[in-house]
């Protein structure tokens, strides 16, 4: 149960530094093959089989399912309140694209001397004896390669800063409802929780629950738990494959326009010839 549920986090994590492609049900233990009779039964939003044990009371199994369709209830919630604070982070994020738009034709209008050093390209010195020609020849090849790794390097990073934060608001979420799960328990067989048990991380509890008999041999708590996280599985894979989509989506419409801004800024710099502004500014700082 601890390495299942554990994995929630490492998953997560290799999802940000990997930029994975599949879902991370991959990184899921497989189940442990219990059995159990299910009955068809629908939420609206997400369908699944309520869990209905051999050996289980008729109350145990009418408040779990209960308590599964208050899961899909939040589920909802949850994703219509991400998706509002998802609007946010994008609208600021246009900004900041606007932003770096501005800041790169700003270095490319002006002496930058850092842009040797950025590009590993000591561009003053080999062009000392240039003429217009050889400026245009540069500017349309190694200016564009240049101006093509800047946006690289931009993409490349806020792409983690989007996969951080969805992350962050899953593994918030989830770890709600896993500690709720397991409040529920802990109430029925312990008759009061522990102190500080709203400060307390799912994981400690869950540490804690391993412990005690009640939890690692009761049937209904075994099949819940599998059916718990058969269900977040499922809204994991739905959730960060669909936001992970909603980001390649506006970064290929900004890598069309950038492709687009980057062809039409150089034929700006050919026109104004702007190498002889560089080389004039440099020989004023000197």
């Amino acid at each position: 149960m601890r390495t299942i549920l554990l994995t929630l986090y490492t998953a997560c994590t290799l999802f940000i530094l990997s930029f994975a492609g599949e879902s991370l049900r991959d990184y899921y233990n497989s189940s442990s093959g219990l059995i159990y009779q299910t009955k068809n039964y629908t939420t609206g939003a997400t369908k699944y089989e309520p869990l209905v044990p051999q050996n289980a009371d008729n109350w145990a199994n009418e408040e779990w399912n209960e308590w599964m369709y208050e899961l899909e209830e939040d589920w909802k919630k949850f994703y219509s309140s991400f998706r509002n604070d998802k609007n946010k982070w994008f609208s600021k994020k246009e900004k900041n694209f606007k932003e770096w738009i501005t800041s790169n034709e700003d270095k490319w209008l002006n002496f930058n001397e850092n842009i040797s050093k950025e590009h590993n390209c000591d561009i003053f010195k080999i062009s000392y004896l240039w003429n217009d020609d050889n400026w245009k020849e540069w500017i349309k090849k190694k200016g564009k390669v240049f101006m093509k790794e800047d946006w690289d390097k931009w993409t490349t990073l806020n792409k983690t800063l989007f996969y951080k934060f969805i992350v962050k608001e899953w593994i918030k979420w989830t770890n709600i409802k896993i500690k709720q799960w397991l409040k529920r328990h802990w109430l029925h067989y312990e008759n009061a929780l522990l102190e500080n048990w709203e400060h307390m991380s799912y994981t400690k509890i869950l540490s804690m629950a391993e412990k005690k008999s009640w939890f690692n041999s009761n049937e209904q708590i075994i099949e819940e738990r599998e059916q718990m996280m058969q269900s977040l599985e499922k809204k994991e894979d739905e959730f960060l494959n669909n936001e992970r989509g909603n980001w390649e989506i506006w970064e290929y419409k900004k890598n069309i326009f950038v492709n687009k801004w980057i062809t039409s800024f150089i034929n700006e710099l050919v026109n104004m010839k702007q190498w002889n502004a560089w080389m004039n500014q440099r020989t004023n700082m000197n």
